[in-house]
């Protein structure tokens, strides 16, 4: 996806999910690998910055995607991380969503696994360099 809306990349990881789930149902596992690029903030964990008033929760939902049956997530954030100004947490819409984007009904309750690998171009609070050599 090129410069997609917090609705886009809500209805692809949801569309995702739920093939998974469905896959599993047929005895099938999934591989999903995901490379943002782009701009990100995180708080406790790292928030795509997209073209509105919302940044989504891209790392929260694939821990969520991570715990479901059968699944295994490779997430590989080429972003910065600047850390979310508390002002932002504070109806501006830049910071966390609204409980509605959770998938955390599709995975097991109160499951201790996820199959879950994350690397990231930065640390905490930092940015990326403009030409990351992380893809390379």
């Amino acid at each position: 996806m090129k410069e997609p809306s917090f609705h886009e990349i809500k209805k692809a990881i949801d569309e995702t999910s739920a093939a998974i789930y469905e896959a599993f149902q047929q005895n099938k596992r999934t591989l999903l690998f995901v490379y943002y690029a782009g701009h990100g903030l995180m708080d406790n964990t790292t928030y795509c910055v997209v073209n509105g008033p919302r940044a989504y929760p891209l790392e929260k939902q694939l821990r969520c995607i991570a715990k479901q049956k059968g699944s295994y997530v490779v997430g590989v954030f080429d972003c910065c991380r600047e850390k979310i100004p508390a002002t932002a947490m504070r109806g501006s819409g830049a910071g966390p969503d609204d409980d509605d984007d959770s998938l955390e009904f599709l995975a097991e309750q109160n499951v201790s696994h996820e199959n879950f690998i994350i690397t990231y171009g930065c640390q905490p609070s930092s940015g990326v360099a403009i030409k990351s050599t992380m893809a390379q």
